[in-house]
């Protein structure tokens, strides 16, 4: 169930005076509810965002909320700023990022204003914010907070209550059938994904096994983040205990998607971008597949092995989603266990990403575990993320472009990635919080070690004070 929130629904029209300009971010706007984010300053971010649609086009906006508790209020604060600056709105309810934009999709310019903090934890909440097919990022966000000050747009939009999951199962069965006895454990780790995922699998004849698919926005089990592997155990159990051919993990707004096979082993985000990049190639030779800088040189290789072409993408769903549609790619994925496919709206969306997966091993007539055991090989470190000062931020912001390597090449599209002969190191600051994100790979054993020495080295050139990563660990 959706938690309810006992507030006046109206007391939020108060101009505002101040905002916390640090939860203007680079893909979203994320923050604890309420002191720093509540329903006034949501009230007028929608009468900003309002502004913004009329200026770019006519169509409604559509809105929706994951299930934190805190969603109810917020996104009746949302439609109210919405509505009182002339814009018509079309309330999803309490839904899936990906559901939000599947109809947002379906109007003629598509507008989508999903309330969700993704896998934070549940006293956060935020805001994602798409206009006329536009991901809004770095700068169109962060001039929101001016914005808020400043609303001159004036109307009374339309209001329309439209739940659109039965129209969400239709076309992804009709789309991308399944005909095979699958079983699946769906964790849904009590994000608003889990049912809409149980309803599309048991429409595609999947048994598909529940674990923690009821919508608790106070995230009981454990939190809503797949990419942590400790977040992950309760559904290795299950895949084993009843047999499962798969088990699938989504986060709490369920536009990511965590695989883990019939063995009860995670596979990593960016060799399932390997699988579904091959299987995109069948059918379009010579795609164009999009990785971010985090994800394996694996990626890289089998496209451009399979007759494929790779570009390397920033890290988040909004450059992501805008480099999909000016480069024409085909599919893109990120570490962090995004995947985009062209074919499917462009967005991110963790149940169809599911649903390919097994039409995949269906076609292929095989386990994930045999289908991924066909990959290369790589040594690849943990993500690590360094909690760096503002002041080190910034420093570091300017040092990291003027790094130079002799024995390698650098790419420069989002941080800084050093690839050698034997593998690669990058160090990127993260546009979520303050930190400085590490990876590290290597064909071998001894390749990983020596690349992260030559890495760490060059990275203490320019700050002494890093407290890097040492050898052990740098494998899991």
């Amino acid at each position: 169930m959706v938690h309810q929130v006992d507030i006046n629904l109206n007391d939020f029209r108060t101009p505002l005076t101040a905002i916390d300009r640090s939860i203007f971010r680079a893909y979203d706007i994320r923050g604890t509810v309420p002191s720093e984010l509540d329903t006034q300053q949501v009230y007028w971010l929608g009468r900003a965002i309002a502004a913004r649609i009329k200026e770019d086009n006519s169509s409604p906006c559509v809105v929706g909320a994951d299930g934190r508790v805190s969603g109810p209020t917020l996104k009746h604060a949302l439609i109210c700023g919405l509505r009182e600056s002339g814009v018509d709105v079309i309330d999803i309810g309490f839904a899936p990022t990906p559901l939000i934009h599947f109809l947002a999709c379906q109007q003629p310019d598509a507008n989508a204003v999903a309330l969700t903090a993704s896998h934070n934890p549940g006293d956060q909440n935020g805001v994602k914010v798409m206009i006329g097919y536009k991901a809004l990022m770095d700068d169109e966000i962060g001039s929101l907070a001016d914005d808020l000050f400043h609303v001159s747009a004036t109307g009374w939009g339309a209001l329309k209550e439209q739940n659109q999951s039965a129209h969400y199962v239709h076309e992804l069965s009709q789309r991308f059938p399944l005909t095979h006895d699958w079983r699946v454990v769906v964790d849904g780790g009590n994000g608003i994904g889990g049912p809409l995922a149980l309803s599309a699998l048991k429409r595609l004849g999947v048994q598909a096994i529940p674990l923690f698919t009821d919508v608790d926005g106070t995230f009981p089990n454990h939190a809503p983040d797949p990419c942590i592997e400790a977040n992950l155990q309760a559904l290795k159990h299950a895949v084993t205990k009843y047999k499962a051919d798969l088990g699938i993990a989504l986060d709490g707004d369920g536009d990511r998607v965590v695989i883990v096979d019939h063995l009860g082993q995670t596979l990593p985000a960016d060799r399932l971008l390997a699988l579904l990049a091959h299987a995109v190639l069948e059918k379009e030779p010579g795609a164009l597949i999009l990785q971010d800088a985090k994800c394996s040189s694996i990626v890289p290789d089998q496209v451009k092995a399979w007759g494929g072409r790779v570009q390397m993408g920033r890290t988040g769903h909004s450059p992501m989603k805008r480099l999909m549609k000016s480069s024409g790619a085909r599919l893109a994925g990120e570490l962090s266990a995004h995947y985009y496919f062209a074919d499917w709206y462009g967005f991110d969306d963790g149940i169809h990403t599911a649903v390919r997966l097994l039409q995949i091993l269906e076609k292929g007539n095989t386990s994930l575990a045999e289908l991924a055991a066909t990959l290369p090989s790589r040594f690849t470190s943990p993500e690590f993320r360094l909690g760096v000062t503002t002041s080190q931020y910034d420093t570091l912001k300017a040092r990291l472009e003027s790094i130079d390597i002799e024995d390698g090449t650098i790419d420069r599209t989002d941080g800084v990635r050093c690839t050698f002969v034997n593998g690669w190191a990058l160090a990127r600051l993260s546009n979520t919080e303050s930190a400085l994100v590490l990876c590290y790979e290597g064909i071998d054993a001894d390749s990983l070690m020596h690349v992260a020495r030559g890495f760490n080295a060059t990275l203490h050139s320019i700050d002494p004070s890093l407290v890097l990563p040492d050898e052990s660990e740098l494998t899991i």
